[in-house]
């Protein structure tokens, strides 16, 4: 039989009181997995013929009984042969015996023995055999194969994300707030820092029902240089939900560049502004000194200049 069950240890003391309360015992029993792994198990009992039935139905009432093979076997033919061989064995070891004590040389008394010796061996031998026939015609054997139910739990979603942000620490705190508020997890922070290039190394874990809301959230926080996300497997409906969370993010953080426009700007706008006010101061002077008509003059001066 094949029986799935809630819980395999528990599972095992039951087949186990089943056997023994119809006055049987168990022969044979097998386990595997563990914490963490799935448990499964494999236990042989034996019961007296008549409880044969009764055994199965109350084994059968411990979980979903997934397959079952129900079967006898007629050992009548065996049994004869094995004990017709025994008695002719037995019979052979009697005349051997007499012979023994007949013989007069010593190379006769070896001979004899060494074939009482084999015959005892064979005697032996076949009358396990009956004895294991006989405890089989006794005792019914079921074997029972125990394994837990199975929850599909799904793949977790996981990420790796890079981004450019003003600020580094502020971000790493900002993630690390978004994390908490979630009920996440922030396993590791590696700041690396070199002249003027700043860097920080996020590894975290949230639930997988707020992985995307956290992915959007990180990528708001600055710009996105990579992206690479791995999309999970839905759990199955009747599978419970997660206890920690299970969905990975791997964030790089890099401080962005300032932008050199503003101070390209700053720069070019108080230089024209000089020149223009140096043309003007020009101007007024060329007049002054000319009484006017010079602002070719003047332009040409400045020009060559």
């Amino acid at each position: 039989m094949s029986v799935q069950v809630a819980d395999v240890p528990q599972a095992l003391s039951q087949v186990r009181a089943v056997a023994e309360g119809l006055g049987g015992f168990v022969e044979n029993l097998n386990s595997s997995g563990g914490e963490g792994q799935p448990q499964y198990a494999t236990v042989t009992v034996r019961v007296p013929q008549d409880q044969f039935f009764t055994a199965v139905e109350r084994i059968s009432v411990l979980g979903e009984v997934q397959n079952q093979n129900l079967g006898s076997e007629d050992v009548t033919e065996q049994f004869i042969d094995l004990k017709a061989r025994l008695q002719s064995a037995q019979r052979e070891e009697l005349s051997l015996l007499s012979l023994l004590e007949k013989a007069d040389t010593v190379s006769d008394i070896l001979v004899i023995e060494r074939e009482l010796t084999r015959l005892r061996s064979e005697i032996e031998r076949l009358q396990g055999q009956i004895n294991f026939l006989e405890r089989r015609l006794d005792l019914a054997t079921i074997s029972v194969s125990l394994a837990e139910e199975f929850e599909d739990a799904g793949t977790p979603p996981s990420a790796s994300l890079t981004l450019g942000v003003p600020a580094v620490d502020r971000s790493v705190d900002e993630v690390k707030a978004l994390v908490s508020s979630l009920n996440g997890v922030v396993d590791g922070v590696f700041f690396s820092k070199r002249g003027d290039d700043e860097r920080a190394e996020v590894s975290l874990r949230v639930f997988a029902t707020d992985f995307t809301r956290v992915l959007a959230a990180m990528e708001r926080m600055g710009d996105v240089r990579s992206k690479e996300v791995t999309e999970g497997t839905p759990p199955s409906a009747d599978a419970k939900p997660p206890e920690k969370p299970n969905a990975y993010v791997q964030l790089s953080l890099a401080r962005a560049e300032e932008s050199n426009a503003g101070l390209i700007a700053a720069i070019v706008v108080p230089s024209v502004a000089a020149g223009i006010l140096a043309v003007l101061a020009a101007f007024r002077y060329g007049r002054r000194r000319s009484g006017g008509g010079r602002l070719p003059k003047v332009l040409n001066v400045r020009a060559r200049r």
